[in-house]
């Protein structure tokens, strides 16, 4: 929730939209009128003039309206639990302009005409904010995944057991990810080297808002 302020007396109204936009290309790949951002949800509510009706409003914003009086205004978004959170992808060395990734944003304008969504505003009567959208997190975390391997060699009646787990289910951004690593050797033998350790993260994810067909096609980030 965000309160508005004394400007909205010299306006004919104040609308303040909420957008989730999925970028999947460069400013510099924007050619011929092609951009390659989509909004994949969007709404808009009219803040001044009030269209009657209470909210529900929180401590914080009890707290705001006593500090800028009559004048503030205020209003709330409520979005649908199947948006995707907010995401974004690390440029290259050799890229510019915004990154890709899935953003939220934030648009509160003044309108010179009533009820025009697509009115065309101008960046003195408007004011953006860009906001994220994160993912929540249990407080009890439990064990983390686990995986098991039996190999069996030649010239041995028993094999060797290995085993990898992680400490945990759920990792933050910057916590370091510490793989725990069994290894029960039956063999009458000695193995100098048992396995190479490596760190790869891939995560899948459909493409279906550039091209929906063929379904089932994934991008490999």
């Amino acid at each position: 929730e965000i309160v508005g302020t004394e400007t909205t007396r010299f306006s004919t109204a104040v609308y303040v939209y909420l957008a989730c936009a999925f970028r999947y290309g460069s400013d510099d790949l924007d050619v011929i009128g092609l951009s390659f951002r989509r909004d994949i949800w969007l709404r808009r509510v009219q803040v001044y003039p009030p269209t009657g009706g209470s909210e529900a409003k929180s401590p914080m914003t009890e707290s705001l309206l006593k500090k800028v009086g009559e004048q503030g205004h205020t209003f709330s978004f409520q979005m649908p639990p199947d948006l995707p959170c907010s995401v974004s992808l690390q440029p290259g060395p050799n890229d510019s302009g915004k990154a890709c990734g899935v953003d939220f944003e934030i648009k509160a304008y003044i309108a010179n005409a009533p009820d025009n969504p697509d009115e065309v505003i101008t960046k003195k009567d408007t004011c953006r904010l860009m906001i994220r959208k994160i993912q929540f997190a249990p407080a009890n975390n439990k064990a983390g995944a686990k995986a098991e391997l039996s190999k069996q060699f030649m010239m041995s009646d028993k094999p060797v057991h290995l085993e990898a787990s992680l400490e945990k289910e759920v990792y933050y951004h910057g916590d370091p990810i510490t793989v725990k690593v069994k290894i029960n050797n039956e063999t009458n033998k000695t193995y100098m080297l048992i396995c190479k350790m490596f760190s790869d993260v891939v995560a899948e994810l459909p493409v279906t808002l550039m091209s929906p067909k063929p379904a089932g096609e994934f991008c490999i980030l």
